[in-house]
């Protein structure tokens, strides 16, 4: 009696990454009023507390001191260039950005996440260009969070997944080139080196946006290319997709907000 083993369509696979995360979710401003409206409410509460203890009233001064420490606890410092990611119980109710002392809702959970400018140098690779010959490359990325939400909840750590998608880039960028190109008439790693660096941005972008990664900053491109003397390529995640010209001149504001929500739409739709 012989077995047969199962096709890949008879296996309930479920698709990983980019490509089959169910993480839907997006940065919002998280509720917060000044800081020192909390300061003020902790000195109301040491005043009632003292008040209590010299008229002999113990029996309620557990109160006041438990809703100090709650609104102590609620008290966040935000530092210029970070946020603070507020959980609710485990869900997700908002992010902090403005700076200094501010009162959040209380019982919550904060995290930081800096949105700061970042960069970091790959690895040197050893692959194979497009013809086959071996060559040793490496990169300089330049990276900013820019939804501290899907930073933290759809990626399990957001600073390896970069890294990681950014060497996953380079290798294939320079597999698709050769090295040299004797004729000069086409592409090649060494002497087309601002095409290959177009390329290599516009690849990483597009893996690392499911994290909260990319450039949506105004003229932040123009910034990069005038610091690091380098070309920056702004890219568009409707890139891939085929839409009606009639959204073109929304597609700027729906970069960000729907690159995930469109991509998972489009792949229901498909299969």
């Amino acid at each position: 009696m012989s077995q047969t083993e199962p096709s890949f369509q008879e296996l309930d696979a479920t698709p990983v990454g980019p490509s089959g995360t169910r993480v839907q979710i997006h940065e919002h401003e998280a509720w917060t009023i000044n800081g020192w409206w909390g300061v003020l409410a902790v000195a109301v509460c040491a005043g009632i507390i003292i008040v209590l203890s010299l008229h002999s009233a113990k029996a309620w001064i557990s109160l006041p001191i438990v809703v100090a420490v709650v609104i102590i606890g609620s008290l966040v410092i935000v530092q210029p260039g970070q946020t603070r990611v507020v959980q609710f119980f485990g869900s997700y109710v908002g992010t902090v950005h403005k700076t200094g002392l501010s009162w959040i809702r209380p019982l919550t959970k904060h995290r930081d996440v800096s949105i700061r400018v970042r960069n970091f140098e790959t690895n040197h690779l050893k692959v194979n260009d497009a013809d086959g010959n071996p060559v040793e490359i490496a990169a300089i990325v330049v990276w900013q969070v820019t939804d501290t939400s899907r930073a933290l909840f759809a990626v399990d750590d957001y600073h390896n997944f970069v890294r990681v998608q950014a060497e996953s880039a380079l290798r294939h960028v320079a597999t698709t080139h050769p090295y040299d190109n004797p004729a000069e008439s086409g592409v090649s790693l060494r002497g087309s080196t601002d095409v290959v660096a177009g390329e290599l941005a516009k690849e990483v972008a597009e893996r690392v946006v499911i994290a909260g990664g990319g450039g949506n900053l105004s003229g932040i491109e123009k910034y990069f290319e005038k610091s690091f003397g380098i070309p920056v390529v702004k890219v568009s995640p409707f890139s891939r997709f085929e839409y009606s010209t009639d959204i073109t001149p929304f597609i700027p504001e729906l970069n960000s907000p729907m690159t995930v929500a469109l991509g998972l739409g489009m792949k229901e739709f498909i299969s």
